[in-house]
């Protein structure tokens, strides 16, 4: 089941475009077709053409709302990672970095400092 929600979503992602501009054309295009008077349906008697077009697409625009949200939290999820994994890298280079300074002055006190110290001891 999962893997066919993520078909489906990798599907909207490709075709991101045409479904947004199809529901802008539906949105401009739904006016026209539920004034004409039909011989099955006739929308011009059911109050304001205002409130009946809105009743009929906000569920269409609510659920491409809801996809664009979700297709938007997971690539920020995606981005989030990506950087948590690059401040990481970061991280452990300092890591690596400070480490080697550490060993340099461990080595330069116990190669440089202490003989120079034990040396000016004997001399008093």
């Amino acid at each position: 089941m999962r893997e066919k929600l993520e078909q489906l979503l990798e599907w909207v992602k490709r075709n991101i475009l045409i479904i947004l501009a199809s529901s802008i054309l539906f949105t401009f295009i739904a006016p026209l077709i539920f004034t004409l008077k039909l011989n099955f349906i006739d929308f011009t008697e059911t109050g304001q053409i205002g409130d009946t077009i809105g009743g009929i697409t906000a569920p269409f625009i609510n659920i491409l709302n809801a996809v664009l949200i979700y297709i938007a939290f997971t690539e920020q999820l995606k981005a989030n990672n990506l950087l948590k994994k690059q401040i990481d890298a970061e991280d452990l280079k300092e890591e690596t970095r400070l480490k080697n300074i550490e060993d340099l002055v461990k080595f330069d006190i116990t190669h440089n400092i202490i003989p120079n110290l034990e040396s000016l001891k004997k001399r008093n």
